[in-house]
Order: C-alpha cells, then structure tokens, then sequence
C-alpha cells in the first residue's frame, strides 16, 4: 500500500518509514505539511499517518484537505501529547484511528492493514471542489469563519 508519513521529527519520520518499508508498504515522508499539500491526490486510494501537531499547519486542518482532495485516503492521527477533544474532532472529522507516540510498530502496522468502516461517500459536488481549490490559508479563515 502507498502510505505517507507526514511527521516532522526528522527521526521519526525515518524510523517509521523504515518500518513501514519493511512491511512491504512504499512509503514516502514529509517533514511539513506543505511539503504534502501538492502531493495530497497521489494517497487517495492508500494511508496518511499525519502528525497532529506540524510546524507549519495544523494536523487537523492537513486531515480536512485530505479529505476533500484524497477522500479514499484512510488517515492515521499520531500525536505525542494526546488530547480528547482533539482525538474526537479527528475521528469525527474521519480519520480512521489516533495513535500516541510513541507508536507501537504492531498497533500501527494493523491499524493501516484494517478494513475501512467509512460509509461510500457521494460524489463530489461543485461546493466540495471549490473547497479543494482553497490554498492552507484559505481554508483555515473559512474554517475560523464557520467556527
């Protein structure tokens, strides 16, 4: 399966694609969210392992844009300083799991290999594909704008 790891730790990054290619999995990293932004479509029909917590733009925002641009994506949540709230908007939101690190490699590994329980989404309509035309910034003031 093609799984992105989009971590920032630049070890971690590496110790997890290292895993992960062990597994059989071609996997490919990015330190910063905007390094993943262009690439978001190309992981539409594999998995994301996402930090919660990037330099650049936040976890949960990353996950929105990989829903709209990749909707096929199944999307793992990692975060170090695990938070309720958090975790409820991600799944919510439709990531299938939310991992704390450190990460069990077992956990992980079965978690990405997990059959998907998500609901066949509709196709997209105008409104979503004007929502995925949105650059990170545009779309974090329309999502502050809702709030």
């Amino acid at each position: 399966m093609k799984v992105a790891v989009v971590e920032d730790d630049a070890a971690l990054n590496h110790s997890l694609l290292a895993l992960l290619r062990v597994a059989g999995h071609a996997a490919e990293g990015f330190l910063t969210g905007g390094a993943f932004e262009d690439r978001i479509a190309e992981f539409a029909q594999g998995c994301v392992l996402l930090d919660v917590h990037l330099p650049d733009i936040d976890g949960i925002v990353l996950l929105r844009l990989v829903q709209l641009r990749a909707p096929g994506a199944r999307v793992i949540m990692m975060t170090g300083f695990a938070e309720v709230p958090q975790a409820v908007l991600a799944m919510k939101i439709g990531a299938a799991d939310f991992l704390e690190k450190p990460i069990d490699p077992t956990l992980l590994l079965s978690s990405i290999a997990a059959p998907s329980t998500a609901p066949a989404l509709p196709p997209q309509n105008a409104a979503s594909e004007a929502l995925a035309t949105l650059t990170l910034r545009e779309r974090e003031v329309l999502d502050l704008l809702v709030q």
